[in-house]
């Protein structure tokens, strides 16, 4: 079993962390084998449910690091699939935005970490209003 932990925090969603748990054999094996530390493997899996989003020709939104969380079934006690699938889709979006269009522009927009809390912040509000109607309604 894992086991986060934040010296400053007892946040289990705290944004920086510590998390001890036991790698299984065959992954150590496979990243020793492949010259992949394991915190880079996690690293990027994180950064890709997060948000990441890759849209091919046909405008299709493809991401594995999604269709896994997806699978897991993670969130849909509260959420339908298609919900997460949404949820990750739109953080991704706003990602790509913040990194794409305002790189370079703090002064103007006023910070783009004070812009990318708003979008957050409008988003988090949406789903959070969706789930509850969700769950009142069970």
């Amino acid at each position: 079993m894992a086991k986060a932990t934040n010296p400053n925090s007892k946040d289990p969603y705290a944004k920086k962390q510590t998390i001890e748990f036991e790698l299984p054999d065959a992954f150590i094996l496979l990243c020793k084998m492949l010259k992949v530390e394991p915190k880079k493997i996690f690293m990027e899996l994180a950064q890709d449910i997060g948000g990441k989003v890759y849209i091919t020709k046909s405008g299709y939104v493809s991401q594995d690091a999604t269709n896994y969380f997806v699978d897991k079934e993670f969130g849909q006690e509260l959420y339908t699939e298609e919900d997460v699938r949404e949820m990750i889709i739109e953080l991704g979006f706003v990602r790509r935005l913040i990194d794409s269009f305002m790189l370079g522009q703090d002064n103007y927009y006023g910070g783009r970490g004070e812009l990318r809390e708003k979008y957050f912040q409008v988003w988090k509000d949406r789903w959070s209003a969706k789930t509850k109607i969700k769950t009142s309604a069970k």
